[in-house]
């Protein structure tokens, strides 16, 4: 072999080295690849999971951001009725003040005045009668409604007016509270509304539901009637009380309260009576 040829084998011989090398280095990464290929899958789970959670966060956080706008809404909405509430409480105190001013002179006045005739002393009487009763007619007193355990007078109150299909507003009802009940019944409750017009609405809803229970209202209540009516001054109130029982042995005259007046009616095609004291008896027609 000549020196050209063995010079040609021993290079070729090392590239035969180096290619064999190179491929050995191919080879194996190759082989650390296919490893790393076989946890692609798992990789592939993990990154799905944390896109579905990333999702659900947003998703979360844009609810929670209309949350927050709707509450900031609703909570301006409270501030504008709660604002107007204190402004409409503040002038029927100023109108009760005004009326307790004027029934506080009379009545001194009818105390002082030695000079008063009969007359007179009725006449102012009837007056001082007359503005307390229209202190009072804004209100409402409901009987046989029992106190349910852990219930506040305002959820009474709603779930009242949902018993008879009444919407009420923000400011609709200007205050409430109860009497001391008497022996063995419940306590009355007193509503007192924003304008006498809201007072007839309910009045005039309860009409159309003449049987009404407190079971209806809430049913952990037994099942005694509800009653609605005016709230009427004690010297109204005993008029009323008495007119009832003039009329109680004749079953066709039928009673009823309005704007604080006491009516009698003997039937659908007759006239209303008015009652504004007992000698008006003698004109019901019996």
């Amino acid at each position: 072999m000549d020196k050209t040829t063995a010079s040609s084998s021993t290079s070729t011989s090392a590239q035969l080295t180096s290619l064999t090398a190179l491929v050995k280095d191919v080879m194996d990464e190759l082989k650390s690849q296919r490893t790393d290929l076989r946890e692609l899958p798992i990789i592939k789970g993990i990154v799905s999971e944390l896109t579905v959670t990333t999702q659900d966060m947003a998703t979360s956080v844009q609810q929670l951001a209309l949350d927050i706008s709707a509450m900031s809404t609703r909570c301006s909405s409270l501030e504008a009725a709660n604002l107007s509430l204190v402004a409409r409480c503040q002038t029927l105190e100023e109108h009760n003040t005004a009326l307790v001013q004027r029934v506080d002179s009379l009545e001194e006045r009818l105390s002082r005045d030695p000079e008063l005739s009969s007359d007179d002393g009725t006449a102012l009487k009837a007056q001082v009668e007359h503005l307390m009763q229209r202190n009072l007619d804004t209100q409402i007193v409901v009987t046989g409604l029992l106190s349910a355990p852990d219930v506040t007078v305002e959820r009474t109150i709603e779930l009242l007016a949902r018993s008879l299909g009444i919407v009420t507003k923000s400011g609709d009802v200007v205050d409430a509270f109860r009497l001391p009940p008497k022996a063995g019944g419940a306590p009355p409750l007193i509503i007192r509304f924003a304008t006498i017009f809201i007072r007839d609405s309910w009045i005039a809803q309860k009409k159309k539901k003449p049987v009404l229970l407190a079971s209806d209202i809430d049913a952990s209540l037994p099942g005694s009637r509800v009653y609605l009516n005016e709230r009427l001054s004690s010297v109204k109130h005993k008029l009323l009380v008495d007119t009832r029982a003039y009329v109680k042995p004749h079953r066709h005259l039928r009673v009823w309260t309005r704007h604080g007046s006491i009516y009698v009616r003997k039937d659908g095609a007759t006239t209303s009576l008015k009652i504004e004291h007992r000698d008006d008896f003698a004109k019901i027609p019996i």
